[in-house]
């Protein structure tokens, strides 16, 4: 992220930003795996603790938004090599999970491809992926459009943090949700909440609306990602819980990668 920020033109730019995705690539899958493996042996709810991920989200956007006001757009760059070099202290000093543990038997490991035979994991790695990569347009796009409508940093920035206070209030609830409500279940609230989200947003609401369709980010979101980490902590062997999330994320990325392509020459025209 160094190389980005001190690279010049939009060729040594997107080249020095490829190399960095490789590298920040994995980063959710392994750290989402790991967290549902640990977690999962001390009994305690995914939500909960992945709340305080989206705790720092919040402050660093509506930070971000006040501090635009005093500083070029690209310095913040900055500010993510930051967090970056914090973020790799904290992965130094995670214990590895069979740490103290006793050597288990040799048991039979089944194939990553059988993942890919299962019609259920095929169905939810789609639903989470279309999701998921639904938003790409929405992230990379609305403060620039919304900075040309004359909205102030600050107020983006609260936008932001507003959306994402709404998927906190879930993933704090989310241990005390019924338990009809099946992974599933919340995979689909997702989609039906990014569907109202994105239709709303088509027609250019005002900026009145802009806080409630904000708050419909923990269901597009918050309810699509704790629907997809259930299922994957449920029926996925946990050999293959870090792979299962690599297929996703794979999948999310080419969602991405083409929304966002198509919506930067919408965009630009």
């Amino acid at each position: 992220m160094i190389a980005v920020g001190s690279a010049a033109g939009a060729i040594a730019i997107l080249a020095a930003f490829t190399l960095t995705m490789v590298a920040l690539a994995p980063l959710l899958s392994l750290s989402d795996a790991y967290a549902l493996a640990g977690l999962g042996a001390r009994g305690r709810n995914y939500g909960s603790v992945r709340l305080w991920g989206s705790v720092a989200f919040i402050g660093g956007n509506v930070g971000a938004g006040f501090i635009l006001e005093v500083i070029a757009p690209g310095q913040l760059i900055w500010l993510i090599v930051s967090a970056l070099v914090m973020l790799v202290i904290a992965a130094i000093a995670l214990v590895p999970l069979n740490a103290g543990s006793k050597p288990m038997t040799a048991t039979p490991t089944r194939s990553p491809k059988s993942l890919l035979r299962d019609p259920v994991f095929v169905a939810v790695a789609l639903a989470s992926s279309m999701v998921q990569g639904s938003h790409a347009l929405y992230y990379g796009f609305s403060p620039l459009e919304w900075r040309a409508a004359g909205i102030d940093g600050p107020v983006i920035g609260l936008l932001w943090g507003l959306g994402v206070a709404a998927e906190v209030v879930l993933f704090a609830l989310s241990g005390r949700l019924p338990g009809w409500l099946r992974p599933t279940a919340l995979l689909a609230i997702g989609g039906v909440g990014a569907i109202i989200r994105w239709t709303a947003m088509a027609f250019d609401p005002p900026v009145a609306l802009l806080p409630l369709l904000q708050i419909l980010h923990a269901a597009s979101f918050g309810a699509a990602h704790l629907g997809a980490m259930g299922f994957f902590a449920r029926a996925v062997p946990k050999e293959l819980t870090a792979t299962a999330q690599g297929m996703v994320a794979t999948l999310s990325g080419i969602v991405m990668a083409a929304a966002t392509a198509l919506s930067g020459l919408v965009y630009a025209a």
